[in-house]
């Protein structure tokens, strides 16, 4: 499911996983972007969601450790957007966040 964000891809019912925690998914997400890491606990994750925050106030952070799920998505980090579409994947999260972040919301 990798993508670097010229192809959308959805999450939908098929491709949607369960999380760790039995929550499921959609509603974790909500009704902003949201990052799904599945490699929490890191600086360059806080960077990101703190970049994610000022640029959008509807953005939630969702970590999570489900292995089935980061094998499904293909990657650690996925950026999911309100539409349900994913704006970005990727097995890091590089510097420069911001770009990422700008490409997502369309700027």
């Amino acid at each position: 499911m990798r993508t670097d964000g010229s192809v959308p891809v959805a999450i939908d019912d098929q491709s949607a996983q369960a999380l760790s925690s039995g929550a499921d998914m959609f509603d974790t997400i909500g009704l902003g972007y949201a990052l799904l890491s599945f490699n929490s606990g890191n600086e360059a994750e806080a960077t990101f969601t703190a970049a994610a925050a000022a640029q959008d106030p509807l953005f939630t952070m969702i970590a999570d450790t489900s292995e089935d799920a980061r094998d499904a998505y293909d990657a650690f980090y996925v950026l999911v957007r309100p539409d349900l579409f994913v704006a970005w994947a990727n097995d890091t999260l590089e510097a420069k966040s911001d770009a990422i972040l700008a490409r997502a919301l369309g700027g």
